[in-house]
């Protein structure tokens, strides 16, 4: 509906701005019709012959002073390609008259007929001033635009006015190029709209093609951690019902210095197990830290942390979630190879100037250096494949995610001991 509402609305403008663009050209061809016909009455009023016109005004019959005035006009008329050329009678605010025509001698036209001069153009008139019209459409004359100057004397004073009436069948002309320049300008408008907003629906369901698998990578992630949560707590669960077990039983048989014992060997473990005094200012990371501690304890591994007080704000939390969460599990599939006294893993995230550096180092059995090319290979593993279980993503994944950065990874392996480094770059900022 907003696309549907903002093309109606573009092409509304569009469509108004072609109208107004009409309109002023239209506007500008009489107004430039208007200033040539007032210029040629102003020329024409200055060549008649005045005294011939004050005798005519003196009699106004079809005399000689008629006639020649009449011919000199009819001359102007076909010199300028002007519709009609003739002198006027304007003593009523209202209605102005012809009183000589510049036809063809054989063209009868009487002396005083009406003339359609409106009455804003007349009030100009009997001020003394130059006048000119808008298009007249007139069903006997024609359609024109009409313009005035006054008739003077040599000692200026208003004797009559001169009319020119300039015929507009150039403006239709112009007006029809306009209008067929204005529909192509409007077409190639609309399909620049069109195309705009075409480009602007695919970006928006890119956009949230995008969003959508961010937020699904997003999901897999965190419930995955979840899943890991919910594993640990049932182990831990398990294995403090055993205890509790073994504890009824040493009280039932009165051992209580064993059971003292006993529960001063769960008070250290269960100090272990404390997680609330972790000190990481990313809420994603703490989150997944207590995971991985509590998932740790689970399998009787050591994990330890090294965290700098950084927010880790340049990168996505989804982002930084997948390297660590993957560096963290594989590392902790590798550890389990070993003797519960012997299995550790040491997480290190720290900040320079120019980048961020993550390790996560573990013990566990050695990685030749043929596997070590492909490890970071979709579905290649060094561990046993397990029913049910996909294994060869969790590196890949990390790569990945590394190389969207711009940044590298690497992996050591020598002694029992793995450690798996990354850089992602960022802008120092002042």
């Amino acid at each position: 509906m907003i696309i549907a509402a903002a093309v109606l609305i573009l092409i509304f403008l569009v469509g108004m701005n072609v109208i107004a663009s009409y309109w002023s050209t239209k506007r500008t061809i009489e107004l430039s019709i208007a200033t040539q016909s007032v210029q040629i009455a102003e020329t024409a009023a200055a060549s008649i012959n005045v005294e011939q016109y004050k005798r005519f005004l003196a009699n106004p019959t079809k005399n000689e002073d008629y006639w020649k005035i009449r011919r000199a006009l009819n001359d102007i008329r076909k010199k300028t390609g002007a519709l009609y050329v003739y002198t006027l009678q304007i003593d009523d605010p209202n209605q102005s008259k012809v009183l000589i025509a510049g036809f063809p001698d054989h063209i009868d036209y009487g002396i005083g007929e009406p003339c359609t001069v409106p009455a804003a153009q007349l009030q100009r008139a009997l001020k003394g001033k130059t006048y000119f019209t808008s298009v007249i459409e007139d069903p006997h004359y024609g359609t024109y635009i009409s313009a005035g100057a006054p008739i003077k004397d040599a000692q200026g004073k208003i004797v009559g006015y001169l009319g020119v009436d300039t015929g507009v069948g150039v403006l239709k002309k112009i007006e029809e190029k306009v209008l067929q320049h204005n529909a192509v300008t409007f077409i190639f408008s609309v399909l620049f709209v069109l195309i705009v907003l075409i480009s602007f629906y695919m970006m928006q369901k890119w956009y949230q093609k995008e969003l959508k698998r961010e937020i699904g990578d997003a999901e897999a992630t965190y419930q995955g951690e979840i899943h890991s949560i919910f594993d640990s707590v049932r182990s831990l669960r398990h294995d403090y019902l055993n205890h509790i077990q073994v504890l009824h039983g040493l009280l039932k048989l009165q051992k209580y210095e064993m059971a003292v014992d006993y529960m001063d060997s769960l008070i250290k473990e269960a100090k272990v197990i404390d997680i609330t005094n972790m000190k990481v200012d990313h809420p994603a990371l703490l989150v997944l830290f207590q995971t991985k501690r509590v998932l740790g304890q689970s399998n009787k591994t050591s994990v330890m942390f090294e965290i700098d007080d950084d927010s880790f704000q340049y990168m996505k939390p989804t982002d930084l979630i997948k390297i660590l969460s993957n560096l963290i599990d594989n590392a902790m599939d590798a550890a389990v190879y070993l003797e519960e006294g012997d299995r550790w893993i040491r997480v290190a995230c720290k900040r320079t100037k120019s980048e961020y550096v993550f390790e996560v180092e573990n013990s566990g059995p050695t990685i030749p250096k043929v596997e070590r090319a492909r490890i970071f290979q979709r579905g290649y593993s060094t561990k046993p494949q397990t029913l049910g279980k996909v294994r060869g993503q969790g590196l890949s994944i990390v790569q990945e995610t590394v190389e969207k950065y711009g940044g590298s990874i690497s992996v050591k392996s020598s002694h029992g001991r793995t450690t798996f480094t990354v850089w992602i770059p960022v802008e120092e900022k002042n």
